[in-house]
């Protein structure tokens, strides 16, 4: 089950709707585009941040990657959103996509996925969906090991 902080962000991609929330303890401002798992199973958000203070050394605005186990006191907020200009890569933040706010089909479902639902997408612009489950490696017939 997605936390309660998963499903207030899930509601602000699908209305591209700010968030305001504390980060390695600093305010920030963002605007929340991808909501997913990351690799680990960790609940994720990508956002172009738009304000606050950011312990990064570039500038601000700026895309980033959140681990919301990491974020605290959020609020969602009306205002201007923002994507950036620069859509060069694909983002690896987040291999297992559940709402993405470029995604048309992402946004019409009536709740959020859990980890390991066959409906969880990959990023966009990848081909293929990167493994959760670590592989086992295969021996070669008769090796007991």
């Amino acid at each position: 089950m997605p936390s309660e902080l998963y499903l207030k962000i899930w509601k602000a991609v699908r209305e591209r709707r700010q968030v305001l929330f504390t980060y390695k303890h600093l305010p920030r401002t963002v605007c929340p585009v991808i909501l997913g798992y990351g690799p680990d199973g960790q609940e994720r958000a990508f956002a172009f941040q738009i304000g606050g203070r950011t312990s990064g050394k570039g500038k601000l605005p700026q895309w980033r990657c959140f681990h919301l186990e990491k974020v605290r006191d959020a609020e969602i907020r009306d205002g201007d959103w923002l994507e950036g200009s620069s859509h060069e890569q694909a983002q690896s933040c987040i291999p297992f996509v559940d709402v993405d706010a470029n995604i048309p089909e992402t946004l019409t479902r009536k709740a959020p996925l859990t980890l390991g639902s066959p409906k969880l997408k990959p990023p966009r612009n990848e081909k293929k969906r990167p493994s959760f489950h670590r592989k086992k490696r295969k021996l070669p017939e008769g090796d007991l090991r």
